[in-house]
């Protein structure tokens, strides 16, 4: 029964990091843009992940103090307040696709513009979550 036991959960480990030993995916070279890639390289993944940018600096606590202080678009408090903001939706991106093993982060209507028919997982919900314990 041990030895069922221990094969059975080598043989799910050994499943669950097949993703690892795979030929990596790519995207081409002249559909790169390094300002909407936020972890990884395009030219060598093999588990990408999607993020709603957008959605995850509004929910910084930067951006909801721009609305709540009704900071003025544009001036040099909004712009200086807008980085911070930036700075920790990217840093909390990084965050979640280091600790869910994806190799490569990208924006998701930038991805899906792509024309690629490569799959990606919309990790948009777990950077929220990341967000919102902070």
């Amino acid at each position: 029964m041990r030895v069922s036991t221990v094969l059975i959960i080598s043989l799910a480990l050994l499943c669950s990091n097949l993703w690892a030993l795979a030929d990596p995916l790519s995207l081409a070279p002249d559909k790169v843009d390094e300002q909407k890639i936020f972890w990884g390289t395009a030219s060598k993944f093999n588990k990408p992940g999607l993020v709603k940018f957008e959605q995850i600096i509004q929910a910084t606590p930067e951006f909801i103090g721009i609305k709540e202080r009704k900071i003025e678009a544009g001036t040099a408090k909004y712009w200086i307040m807008l980085s911070k903001a930036s700075e920790r939706a990217v840093k909390t991106i990084q965050e979640v696709a280091q600790e869910s093993q994806f190799d490569l982060v990208a924006e998701f209507n930038y991805w899906q513009n792509t024309g690629e028919q490569i799959p990606a997982e919309d990790i948009t919900s777990k950077v929220l979550e990341r967000l919102a314990k902070r």
